[in-house]
């Protein structure tokens, strides 16, 4: 059997390595790296030897628009205004050959080394996100082989497709399907192996793919806060007017109820805090100007950033801890991933957050299975 992986994030990266380790060493498989920032990870992932073949996405390509709001924003980029005109021209060719030659020429814009992977039979694909490359994955290839949820986080439970819309899957590799909230039928599920369970080999090599060098650092009976990612009302947002704000209305909604709900994740954090030393586990894409917003002699950053948290947790010694969270995956899905000796907070229910019915059911669902570990606040002055 020959399958192919196709990862959003570090988390699916993770799994990937997980799932070819345990459930399918015997089998040959390719491996797809939806970031352009994931090159380096590739390079030491064909060292090892786990994937034949293995393929990363190009840089995002400047247009104007990126070029306005990278600029607006305060950002820098190496592209000139020119240049960004030559790539609007580029990516509406690219957009309309698309249309017309399918989703195998789509992949060859996007990806580097396609052609490597291109026409191979795959019996299995495993993947989910919303994004274009899985979508054309989807597309090209769900006619001739099966299409598996890989798990990528709380929405790998509650959402049964591959991309959205009409994209049903044939099977789901996670970490519990007790848990899951949608129609069960048609689907063959496969437990994904506890990653805390995994072994020494495991773990060595995924610390060699992730450029990790364990310190095992020892955390017993602290508070850990988990960052969601979010990010601040751009600043040509916030001060648009007129005419401006008529044609950013949308995006300036959008953008609002983001920079709502982080602000209030920020002080949610800080009160439960207060004067006690606490750790804070940013999102491996949280931008750099984010991370003022937290006094460093509260709140110890755990690092490195940019590995996923249960690399981290299964490499070092930590037990008896609190963590807190608005909606991280990390947190609701830690009994599932790497056991239950430590509790897992969610504080939407405290911040009065809406969340869709689906997400209610998941974590009811969580709350009721690992009654032990996880639980669901209502206010946070039982936090302090």
């Amino acid at each position: 059997m020959r399958i192919l992986f196709v990862c959003s994030t570090e988390f699916q990266i993770l799994n990937a390595l997980n799932i070819k380790m345990h459930l399918l060493p015997q089998d040959k498989a390719d491996i797809v790296l939806q970031r352009s920032g994931f090159q380096a990870l590739a390079n030491r992932l064909k060292k090892i030897g786990m994937f034949e073949n293995i393929c990363v996405a190009k840089d995002w390509v400047v247009d104007v628009h990126e070029y306005i709001r990278i600029v607006r924003a305060g950002g820098h980029t190496k592209t000139s205004f020119l240049q960004a005109i030559g790539n609007t021209f580029f990516v509406l060719y690219r957009d309309l050959m698309g249309k017309l030659r399918g989703p195998e020429y789509r992949l060859g814009k996007l990806l580097h080394d396609y052609e490597k992977i291109r026409g191979v039979h795959y019996d299995k694909v495993l993947m989910q996100s919303g994004n274009a490359i899985v979508s054309n994955f989807y597309e090209s290839l769900h006619g001739v082989a099966k299409m598996a949820i890989l798990d990528e986080g709380v929405g790998s439970y509650y959402d049964n497709t591959i991309c959205h819309g009409d994209t049903k899957a044939n099977e789901a590799y996670l970490y519990d399907p007790e848990v899951v909230v949608y129609d069960k039928d048609g689907i063959d599920f496969v437990k994904i192996p506890r990653l805390s369970s995994a072994g020494e080999e495991f773990l060595s090599i995924a610390n060699r793919i992730f450029d990790f060098d364990p310190q095992h650092q020892v955390i017993k009976g602290k508070k850990v806060f988990f960052d969601i990612g979010g990010e601040l009302m751009p600043s040509y947002m916030q001060n648009a007017k007129g005419l401006k704000r008529m044609i950013l209305a949308n995006s300036i909604k959008k953008h609002m109820e983001d920079h709502n709900i982080y602000m209030s994740q920020i002080a949610a954090f800080k009160k439960i805090a207060g004067t006690e030393k606490v750790f804070i586990k940013y999102h491996p894409r949280t931008p750099d100007s984010m991370l003022k917003e937290y006094d460093e002699s509260v709140f110890q950053s755990i690092e490195p950033r940019k590995i996923p948290w249960e690399l981290y947790a299964c490499n070092n010694d930590i037990e008896d801890c609190v963590f807190i969270s608005i909606a991280s995956s990390s947190v609701c899905l830690s009994p599932l991933t790497i056991g239950d000796g430590n509790k897992c907070v969610l504080i939407r229910k405290c911040l009065d957050m809406k969340i869709s019915p689906q997400m209610e059911k998941l974590l009811d669902n969580l709350h009721q299975k690992y009654s032990n570990c996880f639980f669901l606040p209502d206010s946070l002055d039982s936090l302090l």
